[in-house]
């Protein structure tokens, strides 16, 4: 859970088809003042955006630069106590404050959702690879590092909360057996597969984001179930 004054993390690697990508949503339990997150790319843009539903409205921040169309695209934010990063291909793109409404909401207590959005039926077509959450604000060399390598030693990630490197499947394969994409972080949050053709050129695991170490990804979009903390695409 994360109210305005707390610390996070996500990181991911996207490549929209349209302007638009689901990156992360963090919701709120139904109740007023609680915190809602999400990340997202609209219109080319990479957006974070926050609402207390408490009479505050939605803070919406952007980053400078566009998120091209059918391109890898490394894509992070970071929260350390209100003050909001948005990075671009792991430089500093945008950096703004939570107001005071917003900073003081309290912390979401609702699901997580990565790849799509199931509470409002918000699909579109993306790509999305190396997504990682945690529960500390990564400085710029630390997301440059995730980017470029990946999060190689696990065990010793302080603050990963989930990691899901995409690396289940066999690429353009057959690989309708599979029902969960792995968390490989020491939590086990995986989640389950929903709306996957898990077979050839689309909706399934195709060749991936270019970092040094990963070759695979999943180009459809995953939703969040009853029973599972996190779900990424």
């Amino acid at each position: 859970n994360v109210s305005g004054s707390n610390s996070l993390t996500v990181s991911a690697w996207v490549k929209p088809v349209a302007g638009s990508a689901i990156i992360f949503n963090k919701w709120r339990d139904g109740l007023a003042n609680e915190l809602q997150i999400s990340f997202n790319v609209i219109s080319n843009k990479l957006i974070a955006y926050f609402d207390n539903y408490n009479g505050a409205g939605w803070q919406v921040f952007s980053a400078q630069d566009s998120v091209a169309n059918n391109v890898w695209s490394h894509v992070a934010f970071s929260m350390n106590n209100g003050i909001i990063s948005i990075y671009v291909n792991g430089v500093l793109n945008s950096t703004a404050s939570l107001d005071n409404a917003h900073l003081t909401s309290a912390a979401s207590s609702g699901i997580t959702t990565i790849g799509g959005n199931g509470i409002m039926s918000e699909y579109v077509p993306e790509s999305l690879d190396e997504v990682s959450i945690w529960n500390r604000a990564l400085t710029a060399v630390q997301i440059d590092s995730t980017m470029s390598f990946g999060i190689p030693n696990v065990a010793s990630a302080n603050g990963l909360i989930a990691y899901y490197n995409c690396n289940n499947g066999v690429i353009n394969g057959t690989n309708t057996t599979i029902t969960s994409l792995t968390d490989v972080s020491s939590k086990s949050l995986s989640g389950t597969l929903n709306n996957f053709a898990l077979t050839g050129t689309t909706s399934n695991f195709l060749t991936g984001a270019p970092i040094l170490y990963s070759n695979t990804t999943s180009s459809a979009t995953l939703d969040k179930t009853a029973n599972s903390s996190f779900i990424a695409s």
